[in-house]
């Protein structure tokens, strides 16, 4: 199947249009079209709180892609020795602990991993924050338990954990 994009002068940034023929593997369900959009301006956290256990399965997705789009055009200098405050009250399993720690880092809609092998990926540099740094997590009672392996190597790659 082979699907035409045309992006118009005001998607670029030098004013060309440019036709573009390739070959998309999946269609995109109107959900993924629906949260892509939702993410292009994106200015408040843990909108991903509300999101079906599908939904922010798709998120994912969507940052980590958008994240890698976004690196490759723009000369990203990585941070040392802050402190990101992690807002603990949304954190319910791993997948939504990587969502508050791309937000604290990157701001709303921000990627910093979505796995244990993603986040050692990010913790060597390029995703806006490098060791060491402090990472302070409020308002998370209790739950330590959920994202142990993920706190074990943060502290393995010298970023301070503050509960």
């Amino acid at each position: 199947m082979n699907t035409q994009i045309v992006f118009t002068s005001s998607d670029l940034k030098d004013g060309r249009d440019v036709n573009i023929a390739g070959y998309l593997p999946i269609a995109l369900s109107m959900e993924t079209l629906r949260l892509w959009d939702l993410g292009k301006e994106l200015k408040q956290k843990n909108i991903w709180s509300q999101f079906t256990n599908h939904q922010r399965e798709i998120w994912m997705e969507i940052i980590r892609n958008r994240d890698n789009c976004c690196k490759i055009s723009s000369n990203i200098q990585d941070i040392t020795n802050q402190t990101y405050y992690v807002d603990g009250p949304h954190i319910i399993d791993k997948i939504s602990f990587y969502y508050a720690l791309g937000e604290s880092i990157n701001g709303p809609g921000g990627y910093f991993g979505g796995c244990l092998d993603s986040l050692s990926d990010c913790l060597c540099g390029g995703f806006g924050v490098e060791p060491p740094f402090t990472i302070e997590i409020n308002g998370f009672a209790d739950k330590c338990e959920i994202i142990e392996n993920i706190l074990e190597l943060l502290n393995e790659h010298n970023v301070t954990i503050k509960l």
